[in-house]
């Protein structure tokens, strides 16, 4: 069995177990049984603690060994080397919020508003 890495983003992180505990709206003793691989997260509990601790859900479980850290904050994503400017009105661009896809209908709002924003008086 592929060892999680719950604990060790925990650890490094400074986080407790209760703090982990609360957030995921669960006990100690069901984190403690996951960190230990007594027990298995649900799927959405297993996304639930990678938007917590900022990345993947594979990079979490420790089936991916690439560097499974995801962005923050937008301020964290510009500065970083991997940004790069895409243009919002091209319809091949996916928008994600929180991990979850947005929905045609809403990027199309978003688009609007962009578009409002950004023209030129």
């Amino acid at each position: 069995m592929t060892k999680n890495r719950i604990k060790t983003l925990r650890n490094a992180q400074k986080i407790t177990l209760r703090e982990v505990a609360t957030s995921l709206n669960t006990s100690n003793q069901n984190v403690s049984n996951w960190e230990n691989g007594k027990t298995e997260p649900k799927l959405e509990t297993w996304q639930k603690l990678a938007d917590y601790f900022g990345v993947t859900v594979p990079y979490l479980q420790g089936i991916s060994d690439e560097n499974g850290t995801l962005f923050r904050t937008v301020a964290d994503f510009v500065s970083s080397t991997d940004y790069r400017s895409f243009d919002l009105l091209d319809n091949s661009v996916q928008i994600t919020i929180n991990g979850k896809d947005v929905s045609a209908s809403d990027i199309e709002k978003i688009r609007e508003y962009a578009m409002f924003i950004t023209k030129s008086d």
